[in-house]
């Protein structure tokens, strides 16, 4: 029976006059937001959370110094996006929680700010809205690190940071188990440490520093390995009904890899190398167990720190893969990491640093719808089930990204037709927020939000919200709006 629907989708993919992608009734079209970027540092009492990121913004690192003071007003106008996100036919919303405001010292924790979070989900199941709930989000208290006093737990060489989550989430989940069966551990192993360790970015803005960066993700897997076992422990109630108490998974940020230079036979190495490190080097981690720290596909240096091996604490501890997919990414093996180990290339993220004729968006990121489906057949040999948890685009005129939209849903809907299990799709995001150190200046909202007013009205952007909306209530991509929307190539120019 499975073979026999699978097949009518590929024949109304393929009909010139039928729709051009269907999807399941039970296809999870959400979005997603995080607490810091849609709420900010200030409690409702107008104190500061103490945070990595606050004190981040009060070092003045964040773009042309602004600051994160409220977000986009979701601390108290959460109703205001959950009703948006409704209209627009969503029946799904990812949230992630922010863990300095909850626990802004060791085992002292806000209940306030939990009840909170409980009602922002009641709300969601209210809309009836599936509630996602990720669990860490880069934000951390400054107990667990802080750029001011030179506090890391993330880049020591023991599981400091992991331990120091877990109390967290045995606080948080039960509070939650009979509203969430769909969890996310945390999100983006490599934008964490690309950012925070090498490219010096994010807190605590360091430079090239390997060592932590390597400690870091191998912690990184055990805070996920630890909140996953401990969900599964505490979170025993189906919230849905559908006979599974907690699905748990974590996303990636899941880049299409390819060499700059196509006929280069050592672009075209280093560019695989990048796919592994990105796409794969971690899910190997906490699928198969092996913890690869330098980069060679193998798990066997016992001279690392940490040294390599395999745990099976860290084992099959998933239960589907959330992908990020945003953009391509193209990598030479030259380039300013060309000599060092153990990236031996370099990769590029920006149109800037390659060539701007191509599509791009308003962050210089190169567009390739093509690019979801490539990633999908890579994580599809992990055998488990997929969401893609987040894609959107950067667009502030909006000209673009109704396509951007469209296009990925296309691909999205043509993978399952072809067999491959995809759960859901949500957009980022559903109202403009502060985007980390750019502030607010990207503008991925499918509402545009006026920053200088307090009550952050939002606007209905003019043709992509329609786009979602359609998409959505139908439950596929039909004929008419593909010929509508779709464009014989993005426009190409400066955003």
């Amino acid at each position: 029976m499975r073979f026999f629907a699978l097949g009518l989708l590929a024949m109304a993919a393929c009909s010139p006059t039928g729709p051009v992608a269907v999807f399941p009734k039970s296809f999870q079209f959400g979005f997603a937001t995080i607490a810091y970027q849609s709420e900010g540092s200030l409690r409702g009492d107008g104190t500061r959370v103490a945070s990595n990121w606050s004190e981040w913004d009060e070092l003045g690192k964040i773009k042309g110094g602004q600051h994160n003071d409220h977000g986009n007003g979701f601390f108290e106008g959460y109703t205001t996006d959950l009703d948006l996100a409704a209209s627009l036919g969503a029946n799904a919303f990812s949230y992630a929680i922010d863990w300095a405001r909850l626990e802004p010292a060791p085992g002292v924790f806000d209940d306030a700010e939990l009840g909170r979070i409980v009602a922002i989900v009641q709300a969601m199941r209210a809309r009836k809205l599936r509630p996602v709930i990720v669990m860490f989000h880069w934000v951390t208290p400054t107990w667990v690190q802080s750029p001011k006093q030179g506090i890391d737990l993330l880049s020591r060489s023991d599981r400091a940071f992991a331990e120091a989550f877990v109390p967290l989430v045995d606080h948080v989940v039960p509070a939650l188990a009979g509203l969430v069966d769909d969890w996310l551990t945390f999100e983006e192993p490599y934008s964490i440490v690309g950012a925070e360790y090498l490219a010096g970015l994010h807190p605590p803005g360091k430079f090239l520093d390997i060592k932590s960066s390597q400690r870091a993700l191998v912690n990184l897997m055990y805070l996920h390995a630890r909140t996953y076992h401990h969900i599964h422990q505490l979170d025993t109630q189906d919230a849905d009904g559908d006979g599974v108490a907690a699905f748990v998974g974590f996303e990636n940020l899941a880049l299409e890899s390819v060499p700059l230079d196509a006929t280069s036979p050592d672009d075209v190495q280093a560019a695989k190398h990048f796919d592994y490190i990105v796409n794969h080097q971690f899910m190997k981690g906490i699928w198969e167990g092996d913890i690869d720290v330098d980069l060679d596909g193998r798990a066997d240096n016992l001279k690392t720190d940490p040294p390599e091996g395999h745990d099976e604490e860290l084992r099959h501890t998933l239960d589907f893969i959330g992908l990020n997919y945003y953009q391509r990414m193209r990598v030479e093996a030259g380039g300013i990491l060309s000599k060092v180990a153990p990236f031996f290339g370099t990769p590029h993220l920006d149109v800037r640093e390659y060539d701007t004729t191509l599509p791009h968006s308003d962050r210089y990121w190169e567009i390739s719808s093509p690019g979801l489906r490539t990633v999908i057949e890579e994580y599809s040999k992990y055998g488990l089930p997929m969401n893609i948890t987040e894609n959107g685009e950067a667009d502030l005129d909006d000209d673009e990204r109704p396509f951007y939209i469209l296009d990925h849903l296309r691909k999205a809907g043509e993978a399952i037709a072809a067999g491959y299990d995809i759960r859901g799709y949500y957009y980022w995001t559903i109202s403009d927020n502060f985007e980390w150190n750019d502030g607010i200046e990207p503008r991925y909202g499918l509402f545009q939000v006026d920053f200088t007013k307090p009550n952050f009205p939002r606007t209905r952007t003019p043709r992509a919200a329609d786009v979602f909306e359609e998409v959505a209530k139908r439950g596929a991509i039909d004929r008419a709006l593909w010929d509508r929307i779709a464009l014989p190539s993005y426009p190409v120019g400066p955003p």
